[in-house]
This record gives C-alpha cells, structure tokens and sequence, in this order.
C-alpha cells in the first residue's frame, strides 16, 4: 500500500498546530503507516506527541501506573478488564509525554492572567506531574465522568496485580492527585449517592418547616423569641 507524502516539520510548528495535524494524519499513520519509510521517525514522534497533548486536555481524570516486568498475560488481563470498564491503558513514551505536558503548561500561560486561579493551580499541577514521571509508566484514560466507585473498581484491578502494577497519582477531575488522595476518593459516596442524601435532607427539613408554620401565632411567638435568646446568651 502507497501511503500519502508527509512533508517534514518542526517541532515548534508542531507544537502550534497540533489539532490541525491530528486531524490530518490521523487516517494514514496507522500501525503499518508507521513503519513505512515515507513517515520519518520524527514525524512519526510529532504525532505520539500530539496525541499525548489531546489526551492531557481532554481527560480531566486520568491514572499513572508504574510497570514491573509485567507479562504478556497480565498485560491481557488488564486490558480485557479496563475494556470492560469503559477505560483504556496505554504504554507511555515518557519523553514525548513530559514534552506535552510542558507543552499544555505554556498554552495555559498564554491563556492566563496573575489573577487567575484556577489556570494558576493546573499549570503548577501539570509540571509537578511531569517531575513525577520516571520509568516504565502507563496511562489509564475513562470514556465517561469517573465516579469513586468506578475508580474503586480500577485500582482493585491494580492492586491484585501481584505487584506488576503500582499506582503512582494522576488527575482526577482536573485535580493533581496522589495515590493517598486517590484512596481516599475511591471511598467516597457517588455524586447519585450525594444528590439522595441531600434530597431526603432537604425534604425532612421542609417537613419539619411546613409543621411549623402550622403552629398558632402565639406558638410561633414563642419559638422566635426562645432562639432570640439563645443567640443572646
């Protein structure tokens, strides 16, 4: 098969244009693209990189794992079961990916102003991340809105690993996190759990307002005046 012409290109101009070359040389550098001899190894990293620079941007939640001489049948397993779960791991280039990190933390520069907080705090984030990656490492990206449960359910599969796999931190809703704040999240209730708890809250305190408004004028007197004197006291 004849591939398409790729004409070379910084990596400055890369760096620039990247949505523009996903875009277009997505559909021709497949796995066999790669090896062909009109994709160039640097064009060839440009485009990991681009990669690694979308999916920095696009997943607010993302797990780091450390590998240790893991086997071809765990890498198997691991994959089949994250598949299952609506999640994805990939073997990451750690070069390329810090590249992208840096290259994430200065498109936020640009877009942020001193006064910025929150642009502040991910870009701070994004390089204490990029100081955090050494070694074999993979990345676990989600297809949906990760809940704790579901995280709950991805670092089982991690920690029965027999020690191939270690969880080293990552993102969770755009957060920095680390593997004692990752264990934490995993047991905290369900936004769907939260939204119940705070209904039935509401409800019974409404209840309890209704049944008060209920009572006489004189009755009514009487509460007012007893909380007015314990906000005195």
């Amino acid at each position: 098969m004849i591939y398409p012409q790729i004409n070379s290109f910084k990596n400055d101009q890369y760096i620039s244009n990247r949505s523009d070359l996903l875009m277009k040389y997505r559909p021709i550098l497949s796995f066999r693209g790669f090896s062909s001899k009109r994709i160039t190894p640097r064009e060839k990293k440009a485009f990991i990189q681009a990669i690694y620079h979308e999916l920095i941007q696009l997943h607010p939640t993302f797990l780091l794992i450390q590998q240790n001489n893991v086997s071809s049948e765990a890498w198997k397993y691991m994959r089949r079961k994250l598949h299952g779960l609506g999640a994805n791991i990939k073997v990451l280039k750690i070069r390329l990916f810090g590249r992208a990190l840096q290259a994430v933390s200065e498109d936020l520069e640009g877009k942020s102003s001193n006064k910025d907080d929150s642009l502040q705090s991910k870009i701070q984030d994004l390089r204490a991340l990029r100081k955090m990656i050494a070694g074999p490492i993979a990345i676990i990206t989600f297809s949906a809105r990760v809940e704790p449960s579901f995280l709950k359910r991805v670092i089982y599969l991690i920690d029965t690993s027999n020690g191939q796999f270690f969880l080293l931190g990552g993102f969770f809703e755009g957060k920095l996190v680390n593997t004692k704040e990752l264990l934490h999240i995993k047991e905290i209730p369900d936004l769907s759990v939260l939204h119940m708890q705070l209904i039935y809250s509401l409800m019974h305190h409404s209840n309890q307002l209704i049944q008060t408004l209920e009572y006489s004028s004189e009755a009514l007197t009487l509460i007012l005046l007893k909380n007015n004197y314990k906000h005195i006291e």
